[in-house]
């Protein structure tokens, strides 16, 4: 819930138009990690719920423009552009 409270706080939002104007595409990969766990029983669940479960990876893959898409100003490479969101 953190990360998702991160996202959208307002002063992240604002700096979006960066983020709009140096990327062609962001991939967001998202895995839970999970850990290994060996059980004989075959009613046992292995993995059971809980609330400590919250950790996860997330992988952003991004493809940068040449030059960042903004409506005032072109001087500025995508991977700059991103640098400042």
């Amino acid at each position: 819930m953190a990360f998702f409270a991160m996202i959208s706080a307002p002063e992240v939002l604002a700096r979006a138009i960066h983020r709009d104007a140096a990327a062609k595409a962001i991939h967001v990969i998202v895995t839970n990690l999970v850990p290994t766990v060996v059980s004989n029983s075959a009613t046992e669940h292995p993995l059971p719920v809980s609330d400590k479960d919250t950790a996860f990876d997330l992988v952003q893959v991004m493809d940068f423009r040449d030059t960042a898409q903004y409506q005032t100003r072109t001087d500025t490479c995508g991977q700059d552009a991103y640098e400042l969101y």
